[in-house]
């Protein structure tokens, strides 16, 4: 969550407009995506030894592949070219803001802004099961084991990454 709300975070403010963060790695502005995360940590009994982050981030792009569903970039978006090691500084300032709330175990402030910030929260819309089965409800957020919670006639169900995905 840390890492994701960093991005976004940077992101909002280069733009000065509203970033959200699309369960459960990417980052939209405007009903588009702007970038992807990858996190893989290794374990060591119930503690993380360590963690990769990876972070695909659209800047200076002009054009996409007409197959790929909705990207942006910063540059499509300002229409101006940026300075990578400028968009890079507001990153890092921010990496480290977050990664400080996560050394001193705040996960109720990160949980809590993390979920203000979910792509989608509280709309109507369709996921589509890894079993092909389309469900129709609400979004409501994330638990702490990082399950989607979403709100289908009435019941709440969880999903782990991989078995859904938006339509």
């Amino acid at each position: 969550m840390a890492f994701a709300l960093a991005i976004r975070k940077s992101i909002s403010d280069t733009l000065n407009a509203p970033v959200y963060v699309k369960w459960p790695n990417d980052i939209y502005v405007a009903d588009k995506k702007i970038a992807g995360l990858l996190i893989q940590s290794a374990l060591q009994g119930q503690k993380i030894k360590s963690a990769i982050l990876g972070l695909g981030l659209n800047v200076n792009e002009e054009s996409f592949d007409e197959k790929l569903p909705n990207p942006t970039s910063l540059r499509i978006l300002t229409e101006k070219e940026w300075n990578l090691e400028r968009v890079w500084s507001a990153i890092e300032i921010n990496l480290r803001i977050y990664y400080n709330l996560l050394a001193d175990r705040k996960f109720n402030l990160l949980h809590e802004e993390y979920e203000q910030m979910l792509y989608k929260r509280k709309d109507s819309m369709t996921l589509l099961l890894s079993s092909n089965a389309e469900y129709r409800g609400q979004i409501l957020g994330v638990n702490e084991r990082g399950q989607l919670k979403f709100l289908h006639n009435g019941d709440l169900l969880l999903f782990n990454f991989h078995e859904v995905r938006f339509l």
